[in-house]
Protein backbone atom coordinates (compact mmCIF):
# COMPACT_ATOMS: atom_id res chain seq x y z
CA UNK A 1 0.00 0.00 0.00
CA UNK A 2 1.55 3.62 -1.09
CA UNK A 3 2.33 5.74 2.20
CA UNK A 4 0.98 9.14 2.18
CA UNK A 5 2.76 12.17 3.57
CA UNK A 6 -1.33 13.71 4.39
CA UNK A 7 -3.75 11.85 5.33
CA UNK A 8 -6.08 14.46 3.18
CA UNK A 9 -5.96 17.86 1.53
CA UNK A 10 -8.13 20.30 1.66
CA UNK A 11 -8.98 22.14 -1.54
CA UNK A 12 -11.41 25.53 -1.27
CA UNK A 13 -11.78 29.27 -2.76
CA UNK A 14 -10.23 31.63 -0.85
CA UNK A 15 -14.07 33.18 0.37
CA UNK A 16 -14.48 29.61 2.21
CA UNK A 17 -10.69 29.88 3.87
CA UNK A 18 -12.51 30.27 7.45
CA UNK A 19 -14.37 27.15 7.15
CA UNK A 20 -11.57 25.40 5.54
CA UNK A 21 -9.44 26.83 8.59
CA UNK A 22 -12.16 25.14 11.00
CA UNK A 23 -11.91 21.38 9.61
CA UNK A 24 -8.10 21.57 9.11
CA UNK A 25 -8.37 22.42 12.92
CA UNK A 26 -11.20 19.81 13.64
CA UNK A 27 -9.39 16.78 11.67
CA UNK A 28 -6.05 17.59 13.14
CA UNK A 29 -7.62 17.11 16.60
CA UNK A 30 -8.77 13.86 15.25
CA UNK A 31 -4.62 13.45 15.19
CA UNK A 32 -5.65 12.93 11.25
CA UNK A 33 -2.84 14.83 9.08
CA UNK A 34 -4.30 17.23 6.77
CA UNK A 35 -2.56 19.28 3.91
CA UNK A 36 -4.37 22.74 3.81
CA UNK A 37 -2.75 25.37 0.87
CA UNK A 38 -3.86 29.02 1.84
CA UNK A 39 -4.29 32.30 -1.03
CA UNK A 40 -3.26 30.12 -3.88
CA UNK A 41 -6.62 31.18 -5.68
CA UNK A 42 -6.06 34.47 -5.00
CA UNK A 43 -3.90 35.75 -8.40
CA UNK A 44 -4.44 34.90 -11.91
CA UNK A 45 -4.50 31.74 -13.62
CA UNK A 46 -0.91 32.30 -15.11
CA UNK A 47 0.44 33.19 -11.68
CA UNK A 48 -1.45 29.30 -10.82
CA UNK A 49 0.85 27.79 -13.37
CA UNK A 50 3.87 29.05 -11.60
CA UNK A 51 2.75 26.84 -8.51
CA UNK A 52 1.05 23.94 -9.88
CA UNK A 53 3.92 21.55 -9.86
CA UNK A 54 4.04 22.03 -5.79
CA UNK A 55 0.35 21.46 -5.72
CA UNK A 56 0.43 18.37 -7.74
CA UNK A 57 3.30 17.09 -5.24
CA UNK A 58 0.81 17.75 -2.51
CA UNK A 59 -1.82 16.31 -3.59
CA UNK A 60 0.16 13.16 -5.17
CA UNK A 61 1.29 12.94 -1.40
CA UNK A 62 -2.28 13.18 0.07
CA UNK A 63 -4.49 9.91 0.67
CA UNK A 64 -7.51 11.99 0.27
CA UNK A 65 -9.19 14.73 -1.54
CA UNK A 66 -11.62 17.42 1.00
CA UNK A 67 -13.47 20.09 -1.61
CA UNK A 68 -15.04 22.73 0.31
CA UNK A 69 -17.98 22.77 -2.04
CA UNK A 70 -19.65 26.31 -2.28
CA UNK A 71 -21.03 28.66 -4.96
CA UNK A 72 -17.70 30.24 -5.02
CA UNK A 73 -15.79 26.72 -5.21
CA UNK A 74 -17.76 25.61 -8.10
CA UNK A 75 -16.61 28.62 -9.87
CA UNK A 76 -12.82 28.15 -8.81
CA UNK A 77 -10.30 26.81 -11.45
CA UNK A 78 -7.92 26.27 -8.87
CA UNK A 79 -10.16 23.47 -7.01
CA UNK A 80 -11.93 22.03 -10.49
CA UNK A 81 -8.15 21.09 -11.13
CA UNK A 82 -7.56 19.70 -7.66
CA UNK A 83 -10.37 17.76 -7.98
CA UNK A 84 -9.59 16.53 -11.50
CA UNK A 85 -6.27 15.55 -10.62
CA UNK A 86 -7.68 13.46 -8.23
CA UNK A 87 -10.53 11.95 -10.64
CA UNK A 88 -7.65 11.07 -13.29
CA UNK A 89 -5.18 9.28 -11.04
CA UNK A 90 -7.98 7.00 -10.05
CA UNK A 91 -8.70 8.27 -7.10
CA UNK A 92 -12.52 9.47 -7.40
CA UNK A 93 -13.32 7.38 -4.40
CA UNK A 94 -10.85 9.44 -1.69
CA UNK A 95 -12.90 12.68 -2.50
CA UNK A 96 -15.04 13.99 0.08
CA UNK A 97 -17.36 16.58 -1.05
CA UNK A 98 -17.81 18.88 2.39
CA UNK A 99 -21.05 21.20 1.63
CA UNK A 100 -21.14 24.22 3.47
CA UNK A 101 -24.30 25.96 2.08
CA UNK A 102 -27.63 25.28 1.83
CA UNK A 103 -28.82 24.00 -1.54
CA UNK A 104 -28.68 21.57 -3.55
CA UNK A 105 -25.36 19.99 -3.39
CA UNK A 106 -24.24 19.21 -7.11
CA UNK A 107 -24.67 22.77 -7.99
CA UNK A 108 -21.94 23.53 -5.70
CA UNK A 109 -20.02 20.99 -7.24
CA UNK A 110 -16.73 21.98 -9.26
CA UNK A 111 -17.22 20.61 -13.25
CA UNK A 112 -14.25 17.81 -12.10
CA UNK A 113 -16.42 16.43 -9.60
CA UNK A 114 -18.85 13.80 -10.34
CA UNK A 115 -22.34 14.46 -9.54
CA UNK A 116 -23.54 11.58 -7.75
CA UNK A 117 -21.10 11.97 -5.12
CA UNK A 118 -22.62 11.39 -1.53
CA UNK A 119 -22.07 14.60 0.29
CA UNK A 120 -21.15 15.75 3.75
CA UNK A 121 -23.53 18.47 4.74
CA UNK A 122 -21.85 20.66 7.53
CA UNK A 123 -25.11 22.16 8.87
CA UNK A 124 -24.37 20.77 12.24
CA UNK A 125 -20.48 21.43 12.72
CA UNK A 126 -19.32 18.96 15.33
CA UNK A 127 -21.15 15.88 13.73
CA UNK A 128 -20.08 17.43 10.10
CA UNK A 129 -16.47 17.25 10.85
CA UNK A 130 -16.93 14.16 12.77
CA UNK A 131 -18.84 12.87 9.25
CA UNK A 132 -15.99 14.30 7.31
CA UNK A 133 -13.39 12.45 9.25
CA UNK A 134 -15.34 9.58 8.88
CA UNK A 135 -15.17 10.15 5.05
CA UNK A 136 -11.46 9.76 5.67
CA UNK A 137 -11.47 6.01 5.28
CA UNK A 138 -10.90 3.40 3.07
CA UNK A 139 -11.42 0.27 5.49
CA UNK A 140 -7.77 -0.04 5.88
CA UNK A 141 -7.40 -1.22 9.24
CA UNK A 142 -3.95 -2.84 9.53
CA UNK A 143 -2.41 0.74 10.23
CA UNK A 144 -2.91 0.83 14.02
CA UNK A 145 -2.40 4.32 14.05
CA UNK A 146 -5.06 4.71 11.74
CA UNK A 147 -7.16 2.05 13.05
CA UNK A 148 -6.92 4.05 16.06
CA UNK A 149 -8.63 7.45 14.62
CA UNK A 150 -11.21 5.13 12.79
CA UNK A 151 -12.63 3.68 16.27
CA UNK A 152 -11.98 6.62 17.81
CA UNK A 153 -14.23 8.78 15.05
CA UNK A 154 -16.99 6.20 14.63
CA UNK A 155 -17.43 6.49 18.64
CA UNK A 156 -17.53 10.12 18.62
CA UNK A 157 -20.14 10.02 16.06
CA UNK A 158 -22.17 7.44 18.03
CA UNK A 159 -21.86 9.42 21.39
CA UNK A 160 -23.28 12.70 19.48
CA UNK A 161 -26.14 10.47 18.35
CA UNK A 162 -26.88 9.05 21.55
CA UNK A 163 -26.67 12.70 23.13
CA UNK A 164 -29.33 13.81 21.11
CA UNK A 165 -31.10 10.92 21.45
CA UNK A 166 -30.67 9.15 18.05
CA UNK A 167 -30.21 5.57 19.51
CA UNK A 168 -30.91 4.04 16.69
CA UNK A 169 -28.32 5.57 14.70
CA UNK A 170 -25.78 5.65 18.01
CA UNK A 171 -25.85 1.96 17.35
CA UNK A 172 -25.22 1.50 14.18
CA UNK A 173 -21.96 3.71 14.68
CA UNK A 174 -20.90 1.97 17.90
CA UNK A 175 -21.36 -1.25 16.17
CA UNK A 176 -19.71 -0.45 13.40
CA UNK A 177 -16.76 0.56 15.69
CA UNK A 178 -17.35 -2.77 17.51
CA UNK A 179 -16.99 -4.38 14.01
CA UNK A 180 -13.77 -2.35 12.90
CA UNK A 181 -11.94 -3.04 16.55
CA UNK A 182 -12.73 -7.17 15.86
CA UNK A 183 -11.04 -7.27 12.89
CA UNK A 184 -8.11 -5.10 14.34
CA UNK A 185 -7.79 -7.17 17.35
CA UNK A 186 -8.39 -10.16 15.43
CA UNK A 187 -5.33 -9.68 13.66
CA UNK A 188 -3.00 -8.62 15.92
CA UNK A 189 -4.47 -10.20 19.06
CA UNK A 190 -1.14 -8.86 21.19
CA UNK A 191 -2.17 -5.62 20.41
CA UNK A 192 -2.74 -3.50 23.46
CA UNK A 193 -4.04 -0.88 21.89
CA UNK A 194 -6.39 -3.34 19.84
CA UNK A 195 -7.51 -5.02 22.89
CA UNK A 196 -8.49 -1.66 24.95
CA UNK A 197 -10.73 0.06 21.91
CA UNK A 198 -12.52 -3.56 21.36
CA UNK A 199 -13.41 -3.33 24.88
CA UNK A 200 -14.69 0.51 24.94
CA UNK A 201 -16.47 -0.82 21.96
CA UNK A 202 -18.32 -3.27 23.59
CA UNK A 203 -18.84 -1.30 26.67
CA UNK A 204 -20.32 1.71 24.75
CA UNK A 205 -23.17 -0.91 23.07
CA UNK A 206 -23.25 -2.41 26.77
CA UNK A 207 -24.45 0.97 28.43
CA UNK A 208 -26.75 1.63 25.80
CA UNK A 209 -28.26 -1.88 26.02
CA UNK A 210 -28.93 -1.12 29.54
CA UNK A 211 -30.37 2.42 28.71
CA UNK A 212 -32.84 0.68 26.39
CA UNK A 213 -33.68 -2.03 28.80
CA UNK A 214 -32.15 -4.65 27.08
CA UNK A 215 -30.12 -5.92 30.62
CA UNK A 216 -29.21 -9.25 29.21
CA UNK A 217 -27.18 -8.09 26.43
CA UNK A 218 -25.97 -5.61 28.63
CA UNK A 219 -24.77 -8.23 31.50
CA UNK A 220 -23.61 -10.70 28.51
CA UNK A 221 -21.34 -7.76 26.73
CA UNK A 222 -20.15 -6.33 30.20
CA UNK A 223 -18.87 -10.17 30.91
CA UNK A 224 -16.87 -9.72 27.33
CA UNK A 225 -15.51 -7.16 28.55
CA UNK A 226 -14.17 -8.44 31.83
CA UNK A 227 -12.47 -11.19 29.82
CA UNK A 228 -10.54 -8.33 27.80
CA UNK A 229 -9.33 -6.42 30.90
CA UNK A 230 -7.89 -9.73 32.46
CA UNK A 231 -6.28 -10.21 29.45
CA UNK A 232 -4.90 -6.43 29.77
CA UNK A 233 -3.88 -6.27 33.25
CA UNK A 234 -1.44 -9.51 32.61
CA UNK A 235 0.15 -7.34 29.76
CA UNK A 236 0.62 -4.05 32.14
CA UNK A 237 4.26 -3.28 31.99
CA UNK A 238 4.36 -2.70 35.67
CA UNK A 239 2.85 -4.58 38.96
CA UNK A 240 0.10 -2.71 39.01
CA UNK A 241 -0.16 -1.09 35.46
CA UNK A 242 0.07 2.91 34.75
CA UNK A 243 -2.16 5.05 36.18
CA UNK A 244 -4.00 5.21 33.60
CA UNK A 245 -4.81 2.01 32.79
CA UNK A 246 -5.96 1.56 36.61
CA UNK A 247 -7.83 4.71 36.33
CA UNK A 248 -9.89 2.87 33.40
CA UNK A 249 -10.30 -0.44 35.00
CA UNK A 250 -11.99 1.05 38.36
CA UNK A 251 -13.76 3.15 35.65
CA UNK A 252 -15.18 0.18 33.88
CA UNK A 253 -16.49 -1.56 37.21
CA UNK A 254 -17.96 1.20 37.96
CA UNK A 255 -19.98 1.04 35.00
CA UNK A 256 -20.76 -2.58 34.96
CA UNK A 257 -22.12 -2.25 38.55
CA UNK A 258 -24.66 0.95 36.72
CA UNK A 259 -25.37 0.03 33.76
CA UNK A 260 -25.06 -4.10 34.04
CA UNK A 261 -27.15 -4.23 37.89
CA UNK A 262 -27.91 -1.38 39.33
CA UNK A 263 -30.18 -0.33 36.20
CA UNK A 264 -32.08 -3.47 36.97
CA UNK A 265 -32.28 -3.21 40.79
CA UNK A 266 -29.44 -6.26 41.42
CA UNK A 267 -27.38 -4.11 43.80
CA UNK A 268 -25.04 -6.82 45.76
CA UNK A 269 -23.25 -7.64 42.79
CA UNK A 270 -23.01 -3.42 42.12
CA UNK A 271 -21.43 -3.24 45.67
CA UNK A 272 -19.07 -5.68 45.28
CA UNK A 273 -17.96 -4.18 42.01
CA UNK A 274 -18.18 -0.08 42.91
CA UNK A 275 -16.15 -1.94 46.55
CA UNK A 276 -13.70 -3.02 44.10
CA UNK A 277 -13.16 -0.01 42.10
CA UNK A 278 -12.89 2.08 45.45
CA UNK A 279 -10.07 0.11 46.46
CA UNK A 280 -8.29 1.48 43.07
CA UNK A 281 -9.55 5.15 43.08
CA UNK A 282 -8.29 4.70 46.81
CA UNK A 283 -4.43 3.52 45.92
CA UNK A 284 -3.93 5.88 42.98
CA UNK A 285 -5.20 8.96 45.78
CA UNK A 286 -2.72 7.80 48.31
CA UNK A 287 -0.23 7.84 45.45
CA UNK A 288 -0.90 11.41 44.23
CA UNK A 289 -2.84 12.88 46.52
CA UNK A 290 -3.65 16.49 45.40
CA UNK A 291 -4.80 14.70 42.02
CA UNK A 292 -8.40 16.36 41.29
CA UNK A 293 -9.53 13.13 39.51
CA UNK A 294 -8.43 10.07 41.56
CA UNK A 295 -10.03 12.06 44.70
CA UNK A 296 -13.31 12.99 42.26
CA UNK A 297 -13.26 8.87 41.35
CA UNK A 298 -13.12 8.05 44.93
CA UNK A 299 -16.05 10.61 45.98
CA UNK A 300 -18.31 9.79 43.57
CA UNK A 301 -18.06 6.07 44.18
CA UNK A 302 -18.53 6.76 47.59
CA UNK A 303 -21.79 8.33 47.01
CA UNK A 304 -22.67 5.59 44.27
CA UNK A 305 -22.19 2.79 47.03
CA UNK A 306 -23.99 4.91 49.55
CA UNK A 307 -27.02 4.76 47.47
CA UNK A 308 -26.64 1.38 46.77
CA UNK A 309 -26.22 0.58 50.35
CA UNK A 310 -29.39 1.94 50.68
CA UNK A 311 -31.58 0.18 48.28
CA UNK A 312 -30.44 -2.95 50.19
CA UNK A 313 -31.45 -1.65 53.33
CA UNK A 314 -28.36 -1.91 54.92
CA UNK A 315 -27.69 1.63 56.31
CA UNK A 316 -24.59 0.56 58.60
CA UNK A 317 -22.45 0.29 54.98
CA UNK A 318 -24.64 3.64 53.68
CA UNK A 319 -23.24 5.47 57.17
CA UNK A 320 -19.90 4.16 56.55
CA UNK A 321 -19.86 4.78 52.43
CA UNK A 322 -21.52 8.18 53.45
CA UNK A 323 -18.32 9.22 56.62
CA UNK A 324 -15.85 8.10 53.94
CA UNK A 325 -17.15 9.87 51.20
CA UNK A 326 -18.03 13.03 53.21
CA UNK A 327 -14.25 14.00 54.12
CA UNK A 328 -13.43 13.86 50.35
CA UNK A 329 -17.01 15.93 49.40
CA UNK A 330 -16.63 18.50 52.38
CA UNK A 331 -16.69 21.83 50.39
CA UNK A 332 -19.24 24.88 51.29
CA UNK A 333 -22.76 24.11 49.31
CA UNK A 334 -21.77 20.91 48.22
CA UNK A 335 -25.28 19.45 47.75
CA UNK A 336 -24.17 15.96 46.82
CA UNK A 337 -23.80 14.44 50.36
CA UNK A 338 -26.30 16.01 51.81
CA UNK A 339 -29.27 14.50 49.33
CA UNK A 340 -27.57 11.19 50.45
CA UNK A 341 -28.22 11.77 53.79
CA UNK A 342 -31.04 12.92 53.62
CA UNK A 343 -32.07 10.15 51.53
CA UNK A 344 -30.81 7.57 54.34
CA UNK A 345 -33.12 9.20 56.82
CA UNK A 346 -35.95 8.97 54.43
CA UNK A 347 -35.34 5.23 53.31
CA UNK A 348 -35.19 4.39 57.10
CA UNK A 349 -37.96 6.14 58.12
CA UNK A 350 -40.30 4.52 55.07
CA UNK A 351 -39.37 1.17 55.59
CA UNK A 352 -39.58 1.24 59.31
CA UNK A 353 -43.14 2.44 59.00
CA UNK A 354 -43.82 -0.27 56.21
CA UNK A 355 -41.99 -2.92 58.99
CA UNK A 356 -44.51 -1.56 61.57
CA UNK A 357 -47.54 -1.76 59.03
CA UNK A 358 -46.38 -5.44 58.45
CA UNK A 359 -46.19 -6.34 62.08
CA UNK A 360 -49.50 -4.91 63.15
CA UNK A 361 -51.08 -6.82 60.09
CA UNK A 362 -49.22 -10.01 61.23
CA UNK A 363 -51.00 -9.54 64.93
CA UNK A 364 -54.15 -9.11 63.66
CA UNK A 365 -54.08 -12.51 61.43
CA UNK A 366 -53.13 -14.17 64.80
Amino acid sequence: MMQYKYYAFISHASADEKMARWLERKLTAYRIPVRNVEDRDKSDLGAYQTVRQGLSDNLASSRFLVVVCSPRSAQSPYVDAEARHFVETGRKENIVPFVIEAGEPASFYPPSLPAGMEPVIASENYLAALKAAEGLWDGELDDERYFAVYADILCHLGDVNEMEGRLGQAVVYYKRSLQASETFFGAHPDSFEGCRRFTESLERIAILGARIGDYEESVRLYSRCGELWEKMRSSWPKENGTRGSRLRYGRYLVNRAMYAHTARGDFNPAIEYMSNALSLFEALLAEEPENFTFRLSCANTTSMLTHSAIKTRDFKTAETFYSSGEKLWRQPGNETFLARKSKIEEYRGRIESEDAVTDSRGADDD
